[in-house]
């Protein structure tokens, strides 16, 4: 088993609130809209929109997940076991660790990030010197 890092966007309660009443636009949601949006599009529009909010700091370190690769991952971080993840204290106010799902990112042991597809995982091209 191996210790991998799985990052997701997550919203403050101010954020949420913003957003109820529409008076201004929240950039981190923009962006995991966009996201969300680029998984019909090609890998590079995919990466590149995944980069951008990796490099602005909007994803955020929610758990460490022990399992053997990537799709391990993604099973343990929906169905469990729970004691195969550490889960990073409470990251908003109200908004732990949800479940694994499209647009999130985990982390390998060489620290190279892959963004989850509907089908499949992506490598990012993050530069950590950048954020």
């Amino acid at each position: 088993m191996t210790s991998f890092k799985v990052f997701q966007i997550h919203l403050s309660y101010l954020q949420y609130t913003i957003l109820a009443e529409g008076k201004f636009p929240v950039p981190k949601e923009q962006w995991r809209k966009r996201i969300q949006l680029a998984m019909d599009e090609d890998a590079q529009s995919i990466d590149k929109y995944v980069s951008h909010a990796l490099e602005e700091g909007f994803y955020d370190h929610v758990a460490d997940i022990e399992a053997t690769d990537l799709h391990d991952v993604f099973r343990v971080g929906n169905v469990g076991p729970e004691e195969l993840i550490t889960r990073q204290p409470i990251v908003t106010e109200w908004s732990p660790m949800h479940s694994i799902s499209v647009g999130d990112v985990i982390e390998d042991t060489d620290g190279v990030r892959h963004v989850v597809l509907p089908r499949g995982f992506a490598p990012v091209a993050f530069d950590r010197e950048a954020a």
